[in-house]
């Protein structure tokens, strides 16, 4: 029993140094983010809550709530990728499993770690103790929400591919089922029973055994398929963030000076920083890409394929807001974010923060004064 309690106090300790140490990591690019956009950012964290309300008020016939459940979810998920190894201490597996025959005090911590962590259950519970738990007895899809959430976050812990899958899946349904209880109680079961089938062995993602590295472009293809994970959040946070531009549009369409530069100022930032995880791999393998004369190629390569990434996504949002003379801005500073991110992270944050403030106030005195 006191071997089980230093395994607690040992896992709930990792787990606030690593929760530390992502935060220290997030800082710089989050009080930024306020420091801009700090009239917008009450009114986000407010649109959570409006989205529960949604959830909760549900309209028979309607694909609304099932719209908002889903992007709730996404956005769950997206956290729990982030987050993921912090919650599994991913850094020292081997030695926790090392430590019991039986893997069940692994799986009670990660539960635990992982509901502590789950900060829209947590608004969830919130709303519903402050609604009153017999008026939420009344609306039993919200409850089951509640528990789609906690399955949701478990098994992302697990088995992500699920997940993914199970999120796809219920996005292509959205307006099948007549209310969202049904449309729930399918996802749940639909995930329940992905977790239980291989689907590692089925799409082959646990290993690049199958994937031949005879090219410096199977080189960067490899690192996608094993770190898979870095770039779904990051699509999950874009869809979100253009799902939540795009409901704000469409109450108030006059907000689109607002939303817009936000949107595209955000994109940029959460693009650009993937940088920050590919560039330890190229450093990795330098000496190897040097001894067969190819460092000046995979350097063009790992610098052309972050600004192709990053001119798509201005591609992208040029076409969804339209806000051309805005764009027309960035383009230059593109560049700039993909070569300071190699130099190091405070000369990007300080070039995003300083190029995001000026275009902004050229926007402003040139263009909204007009």
């Amino acid at each position: 029993m006191k071997g089980l309690t230093l395994f607690f106090n040992y896992r709930f300790d990792a787990y606030c140094i690593g929760m530390r140490e992502l935060f220290e990591q997030i800082k710089q690019f989050s009080v930024m983010v306020v420091l801009l956009f700090y009239t917008a950012t009450p009114g986000l964290l407010a649109l959570i809550f409006l989205w529960m309300g949604k959830v909760v008020q549900e309209q028979v016939g309607q694909d609304g709530s099932q719209i908002h459940a889903w992007a709730l979810l996404v956005l769950q998920s997206v956290l729990f990728l982030v987050i993921r190894p912090v919650v599994l201490n991913s850094a020292n597996l081997t030695f926790q499993r090392s430590l019991f025959s039986n893997l069940w005090p692994l799986r009670v911590m990660d539960g635990v770690l992982m509901t502590i962590s789950n900060v829209p259950f947590w608004i969830a519970v919130l709303l519903a103790s402050q609604m009153g738990w017999s008026k939420v007895a009344l609306a039993p899809h919200f409850s089951l929400f509640i528990v789609a959430q906690l399955i949701f976050g478990l098994i992302c812990l697990y088995r992500p591919t699920a997940v993914f899958i199970s999120l796809v899946s219920a996005f292509l349904l959205v307006g099948w089922f007549s209310t969202l209880f049904l449309w729930l109680s399918f996802i749940i079961i639909w995930l329940i029973c992905l977790t239980l089938l291989p689907l590692d062995k089925y799409l082959n993602v646990a290993s690049v055994s199958n994937f031949k590295a005879n090219s410096q472009m199977s080189f960067w293809l490899i690192w996608v398929k094993e770190h898979v994970s870095s770039v779904l959040w990051r699509f999950g946070v874009m869809y979100v963030l253009l799902f939540t531009s795009d409901y704000v549009l469409t109450l108030r369409p006059d907000l689109i000076e607002v939303i817009g530069p936000f949107c595209i100022a955000l994109s940029l930032l959460l693009w650009g920083s993937l940088i920050f995880a590919t560039k330890p791999l190229l450093k990795q393998y330098l000496g190897f890409w040097r001894s067969l004369k190819l460092e000046k190629r995979i350097y063009r390569q790992f610098f052309g394929l972050h600004l192709c990434v990053l001119f798509f996504v201005w591609g992208g949002l040029y076409v969804w807001f339209g806000m051309h003379s805005l764009m027309l801005f960035f383009i230059p500073c593109i560049p700039l974010y993909v070569w300071l991110a190699w130099l190091s992270a405070q000369l990007f944050s300080v070039m995003w923060c300083s190029s995001v403030f000026i275009i902004f106030l050229i926007y402003e005195l040139l263009y909204l004064s007009a």
